[in-house]
């Protein structure tokens, strides 16, 4: 098993990450920012973070299980309730929580994969055209979409 931790920004939790993986060279990658996280999140098996919505949408685009921790009031708990409702992930109250469950998801294939297909149940892969549509009040015939821009046509 290969774990990968992405700490972005955080110098903190990079050096505690660090130190965790002299520890466990061989199973544990420790890396800062990186524009690599959609490629990390297609070829994983389970993603455990906290539930900010840009990355729940990309998990449920990539159809992959989710254990969230630390979630705040507000967006991130209402984040988590929803992919919990939906059966797509585990909202932990605490990090030993979290890292029980992801132990329990990490050995039971016939859960992840049921995980792994109610999480493609919410992506919307669609979702910049339709914001597009109803902020500009266009048709679709109107609109195209590409992974870097929205085109609206006069």
């Amino acid at each position: 098993m290969q774990l990968v931790a992405i700490a972005g920004h955080d110098r903190k939790a990079l050096k505690r990450l660090g130190r965790l993986n002299a520890q466990h060279r061989n199973t544990l990658h420790v890396v800062g920012w990186t524009d690599q996280t959609a490629a990390l999140m297609q070829v994983a098996s389970l993603l455990i973070t906290k539930p900010g919505g840009v990355t729940l949408a990309e998990a449920a685009e990539c159809g992959l299980p989710v254990v969230m921790f630390d979630r705040i009031p507000g967006p991130e708990k209402l984040n988590a309730e929803h992919l919990e409702a939906a059966r797509a992930g585990i909202a932990s109250r605490t990090h030993l929580e979290a890292g029980v469950a992801a132990e329990q998801l990490l050995r039971d294939d016939g859960r992840r994969a049921f995980m792994s297909q109610q999480a493609r149940r919410l992506a919307r892969p669609d979702a910049a055209r339709h914001i597009a549509q109803l902020a500009l009040g266009r048709s679709d015939e109107e609109i195209t979409t590409t992974p870097q821009r929205i085109i609206v046509r006069a």
